[in-house]
């Protein structure tokens, strides 16, 4: 009986050692694949004065690209107003891209569109900055979807979003992209703050 006893406890440790063993590797290895989660920041709704809230969220964090998603809301009916999609991507899809972008060793690019178009690409090779990326588009015009909600001047918008991108700098503007929503949010709120106006639209 003794020797049943002491079997059956051996056994139990082994199965136990064996399953905390399992459960540790588990642990691990989700550890080491966050960083390549398809989100890694929640949602964020940015609550304006007027008729608008700005809503951030993640669509994909990869190795060697992430894109993100910045929303204008209209608080009366939840309806996006206007949406613009921010990719930022290397052209090494063997690196890491977060510290790519911290060493600032970062080739490949930033690309703003919305409704299709490309309102701001940069480019950066070695970590220095490609001049001849495309420029902004001015065909972006001014639109009005439907009656008592913001009009917003789109295209004032996205010019001064780029401006304040340039003046803030290509990697810290990225690394907020990265993992601060209320960092890169901010700027668009200040921009949709300043172009876009509450009323009746006629």
């Amino acid at each position: 009986m003794k020797l049943f006893n002491t079997k059956l406890i051996i056994e139990i440790f082994l199965s136990s050692f064996i399953i905390f063993l399992l459960i540790s590797c588990g642990k691990n290895e989700i550890r080491n694949m966050g960083l390549y989660s398809k989100t890694i920041n929640k949602p964020l709704i940015i609550e304006r004065s007027g008729n608008f809230n700005i809503q951030l969220s993640d669509i994909t964090t990869q190795k060697s690209f992430y894109v993100r998603k910045v929303a204008i809301i209209n608080k009366n009916d939840n309806s996006e107003i206007d949406s613009y999609i921010i990719t930022v991507k290397s052209i090494d899809t063997s690196i890491n891209i977060y510290n790519s972008l911290k060493n600032k060793k970062f080739t490949g690019f930033m690309q703003i569109e919305s409704d299709g178009a490309v309102l701001l690409r940069l480019e950066m090779k070695n970590g220095e900055s490609v001049h001849n990326a495309s420029p902004e588009s001015n065909n972006y015009e001014f639109r009005v979807k439907s009656t008592f909600i913001p009009t917003c001047k789109f295209n004032l918008i996205h010019g001064c979003v780029s401006r304040m991108i340039k003046n803030m700098g290509f990697f810290e503007y990225s690394l907020c992209l990265y993992q601060a929503p209320e960092c890169y949010g901010g700027i668009w709120a200040i921009c949709a703050l300043n172009y876009c106006m509450t009323g009746e639209q006629k």
